[in-house]
């Protein structure tokens, strides 16, 4: 994903295809991530769906937060995450992408052609 591939999903605005989340007020919880990135999976279509994490739903851009000790977000560390808890198993493809001078979190979630959930059950 570049930086201006991202302004231009970020211009479209949200989208069945395309969803923001803002971590200003407070961060999204492995389980929100987890169950937004499933949302994205189950719609109907035959093309990826994008969650852009650090932009409120207006599409101003806030930046996410670290989600690692390291004080930075390891996309290497966030696919495993995903693939452990969604069954059947899926695994996006996930970039910390800079916009605006902040990080934005881009997690690619491919097409899916049956029924995915969480394997908490949701």
């Amino acid at each position: 994903m570049t930086p201006e591939r991202l302004q231009e999903l970020i211009a479209a605005g949200e989208s069945l295809d395309v969803d923001f989340k803002g971590e200003e007020r407070a961060p999204l919880s492995d389980d929100d991530l987890v169950e937004a990135v499933v949302c994205l999976a189950n719609r109907s279509a035959d093309t990826p769906a994008w969650l852009l994490i650090g932009l409120d739903d207006d599409g101003r851009v806030t930046g996410s937060r670290p989600r690692h000790e390291s004080g930075r977000t390891d996309p290497v560390r966030l696919t495993p995450l995903m693939a452990n808890r969604i069954r059947p198993s899926l695994t996006p493809r996930i970039e910390v992408v800079p916009c605006q001078g902040k990080e934005v979190i881009v997690v690619e979630v491919p097409a899916q052609f049956a029924p995915v959930g969480t394997t908490s059950g949701r």
